[in-house]
């Protein structure tokens, strides 16, 4: 990202979920009427632009992948939660808006948002100015990828290192090159508690996508750039596995496009349905 301005693909990332609480159908996938909230004010703009071509082929795949890696993020998150887990990591948290919303099962973890400075700005400021007060159990941590190391800001992170944790890490992984996330996961996997994630990743061959599918992919690779955030980094199926099992992940499971479409996006009237040219998965050590 531009280090002198809040992550572009943030600011879109909640223009998407905000879209679909307005015009996609019931049920929704990722019930967030945070979203709207914050974006109106942060950047009303970008929900325009959402809402005047949602009914494009490729917005529509786009806005499917958006909502649907927070939800399985939150799915995971309430099994970990029901198990015990009670430290929960939101890495590149940009305008992620759980800690606003929190379901009654999630009270009881303690949530940390971590992004870049300038990010976290916009962020504070936003809910100021849409008076909403972050409850007791949300904090904030402001890093410099390029400068801070990871072990440094992980160890300054107001959680137990003793303690079992749940990570997000959603919509990042394309932007940071091979060792800056193998560096990560590495540090996640190796603190004293356990640790548990569920991160998304872009796919390295979008041959077998149908055409609207490649399209919503290639576009979206193409406007990158123009945001100040490249891609950098693709993965398969299986590197990604790969990379998790040397990082220190004992237990990894894809999230396949197939499966979500079964569990989230079965019978439903909007033809709203999730490309497969991203990819969802869930490790622990």
């Amino acid at each position: 990202m531009q280090h002198s301005r809040a992550s572009e693909t943030a600011v879109r990332a909640a223009a998407m979920r905000a879209a679909h609480q307005l015009v996609d159908a019931d049920p929704k996938i990722l019930v967030d009427p945070v979203a709207v909230t914050l974006i109106r004010k942060a950047d009303d703009n970008a929900l325009n632009v959402a809402l005047a071509t949602h009914e494009e082929p490729r917005m529509r795949h786009l806005r499917a992948n958006f909502v649907l890696r927070n939800r399985v993020a939150e799915d995971r998150l309430e099994e970990a939660a029901r198990r015990g887990v009670s430290q929960y990591l939101i890495l590149g948290a940009g305008l992620d808006t759980f800690g606003y919303r929190q379901p009654v099962w999630s009270r009881g973890l303690k949530v940390i948002e971590v992004d870049h400075p300038v990010s976290q700005k916009l962020k504070i400021e936003t809910l100021e100015s849409v008076r909403i007060t972050p409850p007791e159990n949300v904090s904030f941590l402001s890093v410099d990828f390029t400068f801070d190391t990871i072990h440094k800001w992980l160890s300054e992170a107001p959680i137990d290192p003793a303690e079992a944790i749940f990570v997000s890490w959603l919509g990042v992984t394309q932007y940071l090159a091979h060792e800056s996330i193998s560096s990560t996961l590495r540090a996640i996997a190796s603190r004293r508690g356990s640790s548990e994630i569920v991160l998304t990743y872009i796919a390295n061959n979008w041959l077998s996508l149908p055409p609207d599918e490649a399209t919503a992919m290639r576009m979206t690779e193409m406007r990158a750039p123009e945001w100040g955030e490249p891609w950098i980094s693709k993965f398969s199926e299986r590197s990604i596995e790969d990379l998790l099992a040397t990082s220190g992940f004992t237990h990894v499971v894809h999230v396949t496009i197939t499966s979500a479409k079964e569990r989230y996006f079965n019978g439903r009237s909007d033809g709203l349905q999730p490309s497969a040219g991203t990819g969802i998965v869930y490790a622990r050590t």
